[in-house]
């Protein structure tokens, strides 16, 4: 199993559609993720929560942490896997 590093370079623009001016959020982040094993599906006596443990590990990854985006990441390139 490994572990990368991925940078997502994003603008969240906000509509006002009432006219006024829009305006534009940077969403530029590092994500952490983490290659999981896959949990058994679960069954209907499985709580709620069981439940979505599995959904959000059923695709193999799991984020471990979120870091904001630096200038510095830039220059050293995209996304990278960990050693």
């Amino acid at each position: 199993m490994g572990e990368w590093e991925v940078d997502m370079v994003a603008t969240r623009v906000l509509v006002n559609l009432s006219g006024g001016a829009d305006e534009e959020i940077n969403f530029n982040r590092t994500f952490r993720l983490q290659a999981v094993d896959i949990p058994e599906q679960p069954t209907n006596n499985d709580s709620p929560l069981e439940r979505q443990l599995y959904e959000i590990r059923s695709a193999g990854l799991e984020i471990t942490k979120i870091s904001e985006f630096t200038e510095e990441r830039q220059r050293a390139g995209g996304k990278r896997q960990k050693e």
